[in-house]
């Protein structure tokens, strides 16, 4: 009998601890550990890397990429099945676990992910992305798209907006 209201406590008292966190303060909490700070390490490490070229920062930069990689790969997952998703009680509070495995030193779940399932995939389907970017390349060089890129640098020189926009990292048209 003890046992039965044990659980029941139990099930009861995490309802009542998690239920707030499964709303806006867990979509915030989300947000912080999804986007915020592995931004502002990234580029913190981007930054060091800039400045010192030591494998430590070189390390520190390969494990944001994989994070930034793991998080696309899973962003896409998360809207396909959006709908799937919302039915699952306490979500937030799963994913704001999830976010911390992926991004704290103790577990380096990013990397894991990367390493066992990300990059096997990508090696396995580069040959498709290869052949899909050739075909891409082709389309592009086409000389009706040429003209319109032509008439876009045009328009774009009298928008300083869009100018900025159409220059290539070389400051360049």
């Amino acid at each position: 009998m003890s046992a039965l209201f044990s659980g029941v406590a139990t099930e009861l008292g995490l309802q009542v601890i998690l239920k707030p966190y499964d709303n806006a303060i867990g979509r915030g909490f989300c947000l912080l550990a999804d986007l915020a700070y592995p931004t502002f390490a990234s580029l913190r490490a981007l930054d060091g890397a800039a400045d010192q070229r030591s494998s430590q920062n070189a390390s520190e930069v390969r494990k944001w990429l994989r994070y930034w990689s793991v998080h696309g790969t899973l962003t896409a997952a998360e809207l396909l099945l959006n709908k799937s998703v919302t039915w699952v009680p306490y979500y937030h509070v799963i994913k704001f676990a999830f976010l911390l495995w992926l991004q704290l030193p103790r577990f380096e779940g990013a990397a894991r992910l990367s390493r066992d399932v990300l990059d096997p995939a990508a090696k396995q389907a580069a040959p498709l992305v290869d052949l899909g970017l050739a075909n891409l390349a082709l389309l592009f060089s086409n000389p009706v798209l040429a003209g319109a890129e032509a008439r876009l640098q045009s328009l774009a020189a009298q928008f300083p907006v869009l100018e900025w926009f159409m220059r290539r990292p070389s400051g360049r048209f």
